[in-house]
């Protein structure tokens, strides 16, 4: 029986030069939407993520065109080989050409240009905010952590800060990596977003400085959380998000407002059951940062005037 070929629509951008190589990847885990590879050899790359045409873009994942009904729990089992040669990958009965997909490269990397003043962050976020309250209230979402100040009531505060010494902070990237529920738990994507957050800063100096302290601490404690999230998470450590997360930030970060601002903040929220709505509620917690950083400028330059 000839294999299923599917065809490729688009691959990220660090994913697309694995595939000039000869290699094998195994499955890591599959399903319904999604197919997780993972490269036998360091040489071949990393992570590969083979997802439906509905889902959006990953820096080290490709779009598919499968059939309706496709299951990619039907198709592979964790373990099986995936051979890739000339952009062909082949698994058990199934073949993707990826040699025609569409290079995604983040709307961050070709430049947007400008900064938000402090009044415009300010409504950017009260919107945002207003936007995940309703979405959790229509979608009935539960999670493990407070996404806004305060609320939900029941749910852990996160705490957070630029003006965190490196004791506080350590503490408080220890509390969130690996805690709560879901395949990517409820702390990782929450700090995936603020990450994606402080990444957006623009190169304020007191950003690059909290950003790079909480980065060194998240790396020393990838090991406690599941593979999946550390490989999101990883990425996120280097700059390098998922779609729906860099257009949301590079409408949010840039200088003249951006019309599709709410459905950019809905994309984000679309990611599985609660994994958006923490991401999202951890790129607010980052645009608080940002708010902050400006607070202390301003008191700044109101001392000199005053002096």
């Amino acid at each position: 029986m000839s294999p299923i070929s599917l065809q490729g629509l688009s691959i990220g951008y660090l994913a697309q030069p694995g595939l000039s190589r000869t290699a094998h990847y195994a499955v890591h885990s599959s399903f319904r939407h999604a197919l997780n590879l993972v490269a036998e050899t360091t040489e071949a790359g990393g992570w590969l993520t083979l997802v439906d045409a509905a889902c959006e873009n990953l820096p080290s994942g490709a779009r598919v065109s499968v059939p309706p009904h496709w299951d990619w729990r039907a198709h592979a089992r964790q373990g099986d080989r995936i051979a890739v040669q000339g952009a062909q990958l082949r698994g058990a009965g199934w073949q993707v050409d990826l040699a025609g997909a569409a290079c995604w490269r983040p709307i961050t990397q070709r430049g947007n240009g400008g900064r938000p003043s402090a009044r415009a962050l300010s409504v950017r976020y009260a919107l945002a905010a207003q936007r995940l309250r309703a979405h959790c209230a229509q979608h009935v979402v539960d999670g493990a952590l407070q996404w806004l100040p305060g609320w939900p009531a029941h749910a852990r505060a996160v705490k957070l800060s630029t003006l965190d010494d490196a004791a506080t902070l350590a503490g408080a990237v220890r509390a969130l990596v690996g805690f709560g529920g879901g395949l990517t738990p409820d702390g990782d994507d929450y700090l995936l977003g603020y990450l994606a957050a402080l990444w957006r800063a623009h190169g304020q100096p007191e950003i690059e400085s909290h950003r790079h302290a909480l980065s060194a601490i998240l790396r020393a404690q990838l090991h406690r959380t599941n593979d999946i999230s550390r490989h999101y998470l990883q990425l996120a450590l280097d700059g390098h998000f998922s779609e729906p997360v860099d257009r949301f930030l590079s409408i949010t970060s840039s200088a003249e407002p951006g019309a599709d601002f709410v459905d950019a903040a809905d994309a984000v929220m679309s990611w599985g059951a609660a994994s958006g709505v923490d991401c999202l509620a951890g790129i607010l917690h980052g645009m608080r940062a940002w708010q902050e950083v400006f607070h202390m400028r301003d008191a700044k330059t109101s001392i000199r005037q005053c002096a």
